[in-house]
């Protein structure tokens, strides 16, 4: 929550990610955590926080015919 007590919710969360989407997950997660910290303007979290990324890699087949278009 920020100091209005507003919370960061998944439509801010889900912006961050569509922003950096191209981004490794490492770098998506210190995007996340940098917007976190903007965001909450030094409140402190009322709970943990807890992040999964997952990137999936293109099949070789994508890629090829991505290529080839």
């Amino acid at each position: 929550m920020n100091p209005k007590g507003e919370e960061f919710g998944p439509t801010r969360l889900y912006e961050v990610v569509s922003r950096n989407i191209d981004s490794s997950a490492a770098g998506i997660r210190d995007r996340i955590e940098a917007a976190l910290t903007k965001f909450c303007q030094g409140t402190p979290a009322a709970d943990d926080i807890t992040l999964v990324i997952v990137k999936r890699l293109a099949e070789a087949s994508e890629v090829s015919m991505a290529a080839n278009t």
